[in-house]
């Protein structure tokens, strides 16, 4: 009787989260998101990652000097979700 192998582990989505909201909106980690991504704030509300990149792009275009806080992030299990303003 042989023990199963576990999968490697994956990417450190925390890790990857804090320095990409450290940089925001520039040099973004898209690979890391669902390609039907769900977002919404006040104003939006989408899913798909073309989308999802094409609002980040459109704040850089129309921004200047962007500031995002990153108040908690949060891993349970598979599912990490990050929360901001």
């Amino acid at each position: 009787m042989s023990i199963p192998s576990q999968a490697p582990p994956g990417p450190d989505l925390v890790a990857i989260w804090r320095a990409d909201y450290a940089r925001f909106p520039k040099n973004r980690t898209y690979s890391i998101y669902d390609p039907q991504v769900y977002f919404r704030d006040p104003l939006n509300e989408f899913c798909g990652l073309d989308r999802y990149r094409a609002m980040i792009d459109s704040l850089g275009r129309w921004l200047q000097d962007i500031h995002l806080e990153l108040h908690d992030i949060q891993q349970v299990g598979a599912i990490s979700a990050p929360s901001g303003r």
